[in-house]
């Protein structure tokens, strides 16, 4: 450094003199290239993987033969078929509630029949998002008897991008629902918190068995489609379009990827690291529509540690529901043929879904996570035994 100053004050630069003049490196090194500058790029707190230059890109849709069970796989994820107890027993919303949803619902849909050539169609992605804003308009209104509608907002469309390992390679998803509802707080656990797959048959998959190719990225940054110090950026419902035409195992595998994703992003929001098991799990509901089938799912995220293999081993749950028909037609006069009040209670439900834990850093307790056996399968946290352990209330999930 003392020999590049010396040499650059004795010289002269278009005739004029330099003496007692230097440039600063980084200008110097712009102008003639002389100089190379090493640019240090401080480490994240996320850890490695912020900068992944080669990934193999995911997407929620796909036209392998067999997606549910390589999809399972790639997120590590346990399928049941049906709904979890903890959303089957909901109470069933009123029935004043579902006649205002038949109500809207019947309007919207006969002012796109009076009106085609504002839409593509009833099955148009446009349409649909209509369809689902005349939903959320009869549900809005009962927010003084839900505390969680009071403290939630839906986000339209948003960019939900994360990224895992799975047996050393680096995946990137990235995802846009139609809509997804945020809360102040969390739903509550649907399983065990150390469910694992025992008793099920695991085969390992390569990148070019899902037909994935390698992409480049200069950053990866997890979002969860609302930032981390939003007052409500924990996903309570994910409204997907329906791509796969209602065939069963594609419309699983789309929703599974998206609702990994979106818990995944939200989890490393959270400060949870990959490669790690969630010292709380992670709950989101899912729902698949074209405008007229609804496909009702679910999805508890257990863990970022993809890279065990073994079925003691923790493992996520996903729950894939029944595919219900809302309407069956509607008639030139408006009229809707076949309106199914069980296909409407259950979306209100879905909604109406109360969340009864705090939010994750909270409940966490910050860098003292609370540990697994200290928490219920609903989500409540355990009689304490010992002095230090009756410090931690159950206010704390209040």
């Amino acid at each position: 450094m003392c020999a590049f100053r010396a040499a650059l004050s004795s010289a002269s630069l278009n005739g004029r003199s330099v003496e007692r003049f230097v440039f600063p490196l980084a200008i110097f090194h712009r102008t003639y290239g002389y100089v190379h500058v090493e640019k240090k790029v401080p480490s994240h707190p996320l850890g490695p993987g912020f900068i992944w230059r080669k990934s193999y890109l995911v997407r929620s849709t796909t036209a392998i033969t067999y997606p549910l069970k390589k999809y399972q796989w790639l997120t590590k994820s346990v399928f049941i078929d049906g709904l979890p107890d903890a959303i089957s027993s909901l109470h069933s919303a009123e029935d004043e509630v579902i006649e205002d949803f038949e109500r809207r619902v019947t309007e919207f849909l006969a002012y796109q029949i009076r009106n085609p050539s504002r839409t593509k169609g009833l099955y148009d992605k446009t349409t649909v998002r209509g369809l689902l804003e005349s939903c959320f308009a009869s549900i809005w209104p009962l927010s003084e008897n839900y505390r969680h509608m009071r403290n939630s907002h839906m986000t339209f469309s948003p960019d939900v991008e994360c990224y895992w390992r799975r047996n050393g390679d680096n995946y990137v998803a990235r995802c846009s629902p139609m809509y997804v509802m945020h809360c102040n707080k969390a739903l509550g656990l649907m399983c065990e918190s150390d469910f694992t797959g025992e008793g099920l048959e695991e085969k390992d998959y390569l990148p070019r068995h899902l037909s994935f190719f390698k992409s480049s990225f200069d950053q990866v940054l997890p979002f969860g489609g609302s930032r981390k110090h939003s007052s409500s950026s924990l996903a309570h419902t994910v409204f997907m379009f329906n791509e796969s035409e209602n065939r069963r195992e594609y419309l699983y595998t789309q929703g599974l990827m998206e609702l990994f994703s979106q818990l995944a992003a939200e989890a490393i929001q959270e400060g949870f690291k990959i490669d790690q098991d969630l010292s709380y799990p992670m709950v989101t509901q899912g729902i698949i529509t074209d405008g007229r089938d609804f496909t009702f799912m679910a999805l508890q995220l257990n863990t970022l540690d993809l890279q065990k293999n073994s079925e003691s081993s923790r493992h996520n749950v996903f729950y894939g529901g029944p595919t219900l028909r809302l309407y069956n037609e509607v008639e030139v006069g408006g009229g809707v043929v076949n309106f199914n009040r069980d296909c409407a209670r259950l979306i209100v439900n879905y909604l109406l879904h109360q969340p009864v834990r705090k939010r994750l850093q909270e409940l966490r307790g910050g860098e003292d996570a609370i540990p697994l056996d200290k928490v219920s399968a609903d989500g409540q946290l355990i009689s304490p035994k010992t002095k230090e352990e009756e410090d931690i209330t159950y206010a704390q999930l209040n």
